[in-house]
């Protein structure tokens, strides 16, 4: 899932086009630049409801390549975790 937050740079261009290639991939172009917190929110709600993770990258961000593998395999013990709504501990009490 991206999510293009108005973007000047044609990133939600080049989104556009991997989406076209993979359909594993889809991207959401919001009509309005928003803060950083409304924008993770929008990401979180175009999550599939039966994903069983979401790691969440800002444009900057850099993401090892085994990190997703190490993330799912720590996952059971983490303490917290992401989800659909946001980071909840085991509880399920919501964090963000």
């Amino acid at each position: 899932m991206v999510v293009n937050n108005c973007s000047t740079d044609r990133s939600g261009d080049i989104a556009e086009q991997y989406a076209q290639k993979d359909p594993r991939i889809r991207v959401h172009h919001n009509t309005e630049f928003v803060d950083t917190y409304r924008n993770h929110n929008i990401a979180c709600r175009q999550i599939a409801p039966d994903s069983a993770y979401c790691k969440m990258l800002c444009a900057d961000d850099w993401m090892f390549p085994e990190c997703l593998e190490r993330m799912v395999a720590g996952g059971s013990s983490a303490s917290h975790y992401w989800h659909r709504r946001g980071v909840s501990d085991r509880r399920g009490r919501g964090r963000l």
